[in-house]
Parts: structure tokens; sequence; C-alpha cells
């Protein structure tokens, strides 16, 4: 009798230790589906749901290339040559050797939605040349970019909600540009003149504002660590493209 009443407790706990593994994976499994980079979604403040942040680098996976023309009405003036007419044409070319960027993203819909309605602002600074030729001796040194672009994405990193381990976004907006920041600026070349001029009266252009379009894929790693690469393109009469890769802050 009192063999039964020690055996019956012990094999009921032997049951219960073998079925505890199975009922915990389970909620593990679950966990994490609701989690973010692996780390659970406890936080419900407008800040957390809505706000991300990248960072991004790229070697010499970037390069602009200038080009425009301008022509001066403001000397124009009759003859019995003709109008006096100064037309510039400016020329020239950036050549990379790295860029770091930082990219801040504000969602505009609630998290439970799956395609996302976002407004990001991504500012870098570039290490790089800026000449008007390969030949050319003078060279400026280093750039600025900052762009304000609206887009749509979805899947990962588009919201907090979103459990799975790929993602993407398409974006377009505005993109401010100063090339150089230090150094020497390109000179514009004389074309069609008519009559001689003063190159020092025409200042050389050094800022642009550029329309621009930006695909982003991101990614899961098998280690829980967040990735993206991203390719941005930008064309008026100049041509500006960068591919970048990047590091997605965790939540």
């Amino acid at each position: 009798m009192l063999f039964k009443q020690i055996l019956q407790p012990a094999c009921m706990l032997a049951i219960l230790c073998m079925a505890s593994p199975s009922f915990s994976q389970d909620s593990t499994s679950l966990e994490d589906k609701l989690t973010r980079f692996g780390k659970p979604v406890y936080s419900e403040t407008w800040m957390y749901t809505n706000f991300f942040f990248d960072q991004k680098w790229s070697g010499p996976t970037e390069m602009m290339f200038l080009s425009e023309r301008y022509t001066d009405f403001a000397t124009a003036s009759s003859s019995s040559d003709g109008p006096n007419i100064n037309a510039y044409k400016e020329k020239g070319i950036m050549i990379p050797l790295g860029n770091y960027a930082v990219e801040p993203r504000f969602n505009l819909l609630r998290p439970e939605n799956k395609t996302m309605l976002f407004a990001k602002f991504p500012t870098g600074v570039g290490l790089s040349f800026i000449t008007k030729s390969f030949k050319e001796r003078s060279v400026g040194f280093m750039h600025f970019q900052s762009a304000a672009l609206i887009g749509i994405g979805t899947g990962f990193n588009s919201s907090v909600r979103s459990v799975k381990n790929t993602g993407w976004a398409f974006s377009a907006g505005i993109q401010y540009f100063r090339a150089p920041l230090f150094g020497h600026t390109i000179k514009s070349d004389y074309e069609d003149t008519f009559y001689p001029a003063d190159l020092e009266e025409y200042a050389p252009r050094k800022n642009w504002i550029l329309p621009t379009i930006q695909v982003d894929f991101y990614y899961l790693k098998r280690t829980k660590k967040p990735r993206g690469v991203s390719l941005m393109v930008a064309a008026y009469k100049e041509l500006y493209f960068k591919f970048s890769w990047a590091i997605i802050h965790k939540k």
C-alpha cells in the first residue's frame, strides 16, 4: 500500500516532465511569431511602432556625372554681327571612395497594415574626388547629400508586426546634393560664344536638386541579424546612382 502511494505520484510527475518540453517548444514557436528581430513586441508607444533607423555604407559603388548647359541672356545685345549671347557648359565627374548615410523613417499607417506608407530622410557624407575630367589636376573633395522620400513597403522591416524574413520598399522624392565640400570647384567651359567675356563673372555650380527614386531589399540572417541592400538613382541633366549595404537597428 505504501509502495502504491509513492509510485503513483512519481509516475504522474514523470509524465508531466516529459510533456513540458513539447509545451515549451510550442510556446516559444508562438512567441517567435510575435517578435521583431527575436525580441518580443511589448512596447506600444508611437515612436516604437512607427520610427525606424538604418545605417548605410557604400564603397566605390557610387557615382555622379555632371553635365548641364546654361545660356546667359543678361549680356545679350544686338549688333551687326548678331546677338551677344554667352552659353556655358558645365561638366564633371565624381570619383567615390566611400559613403556613410543615416536613414530615419516614419511609418504613416497603423502597424497592422500589410503594406506600409512611410516618409524617410536619408542623409549622408561621402569621401570622393570631384574633377572636370580624369586628366584634370585640380580636384575638389567630399560631398554631402540629403533627400526627402515618400514610399511604400511590405514584409520584413516594414512594421514591428511583420513576421516575414524578407521585405522590400520603394520610395521617390527629391534630393539635395552638394559637391565638392572642399577644394577646387568645377569650372565651366564657354561654348558658342560670339564675344569674349570674363570667366570670373560666372560662379561655378556646387549645389544640385535632383528627382530621386530608391529601392530597398531587407532580409533577416540566420543569426537574426537584420540586413539590407539599397539602390538610389537620381537623374535630371545629371546622373547619380549609389548601391549601398544597410544595417538595421533592432527594436
